[in-house]
């Protein structure tokens, strides 16, 4: 008998087709691409919006928890409470061997290398060649809606991972545990976004329908139905949740069918994200298609090489909707993509023609990872310009616009850090004898490890700061350049090493976008961050959504909560409130910390026992 020759993963198979062709430096490039970017990631604090108030937010309370950690509190805290839960889960994981911010970047990494092999396996299912398919995956992956993301510990790439699976296990041929593998990432991409809810009803169709109409016997046909439900209902937990607390399975998003309102959703959701009020300014057609075609370099689009990529992408679509062999994968391909792109024009449409256009692009990314894949089965010479053309454009796009002097400082010092490590590594095999004892090599590799882990710790430490303070002058930033980081101040004062439990609170800023938490927590998440109510009754007081507060706010029942939870620390962010005027009018009880350069974000130390006289 012949030798079997051993079969290789997608990922070997899809780095080896990289280097074996002319376009190994596009390999390079990305190699190089991502190596900055996860360096930074270990040296430098997240600085992305979204991360600093809720993504990590929501994990820094479940690890310091230990488990499910709920809280309702005023403006955008009242929806971001109930927005899907599941891919902050992946940050909480990471979040936990360092009981900090350290690891998200690999962790990051990790999900952008799911994207590209899955992109390559669905890719060369469909029958692209895999040339094709290995330029295909970079295209996805280096777009800047997916590449700018890695260490932002946003949730859209794990959702275009999820997504990506899900169709790969589609695509091959029908088993059971397939079917489940299938529906059990559909599931899992469904609980990170709401846009992914109408894919995974679509997968269970088509898992259904095959199920049903396969020769097994019909015991087993069922089984497979059941648990493909089983495993979808992974990611339906925010769902069930929101629908028991709130009436509404979709809270906080309304559900409107032909202009009549069937489910009810948050209000100031609504009239945020649906650009009803003054202060947010709506954007043209034309000026969305710029987002998405010609970003600016400090945001994340497609890339001007999009629109014919994605017209390569229909026209591979029509060829395989011609093979029976791939019509059902490509059927489907096209529904999720088309009910991505229509969910979130139809319920989401102030994200995508207010002023956060720019930022909403990466909500199109499945849609046109979907293309890509669809153009991969080409083969002629035009597609292959294309394909180089939009790599060699990504890499332009994704160079790291949001770099400050410390950032490149830490990068360095990590560096140099990798180059001792290297040297004490080689000097180890060089000096240690072949055959050494298992306790000697054992002990070197611990210290190996420790002296890595100390290393990139003392880096973050001496780069945290530095580099929040050129992201309050807009020179450092993850995805987009922040606004609210002026208040670094107040997170370095209460990042003394002790633990604090902190009471926040911050006014309307026309968005409620502005409460900048997870800074609060520390760098080893040492604090504890809770909203205190200032109402006589205890109730969450909405400050966009109640233009007179004052009559429901009571200074005295607001100090006996502040007792009761055993607040030390109060902090008032930009814009002011009633509470922070309360404050300054009552040294007795607050005595100042610490000021913003504006004098707008401050720390108080609470005293309880002078507030009980």
């Amino acid at each position: 008998m012949g030798r079997r020759t051993p079969r290789r993963s997608a990922g070997a198979a899809l780095l080896s087709r990289l280097w074996a062709t002319d376009t190994r430096w596009l390999l390079l490039g990305a190699g190089v691409l991502m190596g900055a970017l996860v360096l930074r990631g270990l040296a430098a604090p997240p600085l992305a919006w979204d991360a600093l108030t809720y993504h990590l937010v929501k994990p820094a309370r479940w690890v310091q928890s230990g488990g499910w950690a709920p809280e309702i509190a005023p403006d955008a805290w009242g929806y971001y409470e109930y927005f899907p839960y599941i891919g902050e889960v992946l940050w909480a994981w990471a979040m936990l061997p360092a009981h900090g911010d350290a690891l998200l970047a690999p962790a990051g990494l990790l999900v952008w290398l799911a994207c590209a092999l899955a992109t390559y396996t669905l890719s060369r299912r469909l029958g692209a060649e895999a040339s094709h398919a290995a330029l295909a995956s970079l295209t996805v992956v280096l777009a800047p809606a997916v590449a700018k993301y890695v260490t932002a510990a946003y949730v859209d790439n794990l959702l275009l991972a999820f997504f990506l699976l899900g169709a790969v296990f589609l695509t091959t041929p029908p088993t059971p545990g397939r079917a489940v593998l299938a529906c059990a990432s559909l599931g899992l991409a469904a609980g990170v976004k709401l846009t992914a809810v109408p894919v995974l009803v679509v997968g269970l169709g088509v898992v259904a329908i095959r199920s049903l109409r396969s020769e097994r016997p019909r015991r087993v046909r069922l089984l497979t139905v059941g648990a493909c439900a089983g495993a979808a209902a992974l990611g339906l937990q925010p769902y069930v949740r929101a629908w028991l607390q709130m009436g509404s399975p979709l809270y906080p998003v309304p559900l409107i069918l032909g202009g009549k309102q069937i489910l009810a959703g948050n209000t100031e959701f609504t009239i945020v994200h649906g650009a009803q009020l003054l202060e947010v300014s709506r954007s043209t057609g034309r000026e969305f298609l710029d987002a998405l075609f010609f970003p600016d370099p400090s945001y994340a689009g497609l890339g001007p090489i999009a629109p014919l990529i994605m017209l390569l992408g229909l026209c591979g679509g029509v060829r395989l909707l011609r093979s029976v062999t791939t019509r059902g994968a490509t059927v489907f391909l096209l529904v999720a993509a088309g009910l991505i792109t229509v969910t979130l024009l139809s319920s989401s449409v102030a994200a995508l023609t207010t002023k956060w256009a720019q930022a909403s692009v990466r909500f199109l990314a499945p849609t046109f990872a979907a293309m890509v894949i669809f153009a991969s089965v080409l083969r002629n010479r035009f597609a292959n310009v294309v394909w180089l053309a939009a790599i060699l454009t990504a890499l332009l796009l994704d160079l790291p616009w949001g770099w400050s002097r410390a950032d490149v400082r830490g990068v360095l010092a990590l560096l140099l850090l990798a180059l001792l490590i290297w040297i004490g590594v080689a000097s180890a095999r060089r000096l240690l004898p072949r055959r050494a004892h298992r306790v000697v090599a054992t002990a070197v590799g611990i210290i190996l490890v420790l002296t890595t882990a100390f290393g990139i710790g003392a880096v973050r430490r001496r780069s945290r700061y530095a580099v929040y303070v050129a992201a309050a002058a807009g020179r450092a930033f993850d995805v987009h350049p922040i606004k609210y980081a002026t208040s670094w101040p107040v997170w370095q004062a209460l990042d003394d090493g002790s633990p604090h439990r902190v009471a926040i609170v911050a006014g309307w800023d026309g968005t409620g976008h502005n409460w900048y938490r997870y800074p609060l927590f520390g760098s080893r998440l040492q604090n504890e961050v809770v909203y205190v109510a200032p109402t006589a009754d205890g109730a969450v007081l909405d400050y966009g959504l109640d233009p007179t507060p004052e009559p429901r706010m009571r200074f005295d029942a607001w100090l006996g909560r502040l007792r009761q939870r055993g607040i030390d620390t109060v902090v008032t962010l930009a814009p002011p409130t009633l509470e922070a005027g309360w404050m300054q009018g009552h040294p007795e009880s607050f005595a100042r910390l610490v000021c913003s350069a504006d004098q707008l974000n401050c720390a108080y130390h609470f005293r309880p026992a002078a507030s009980e006289r």
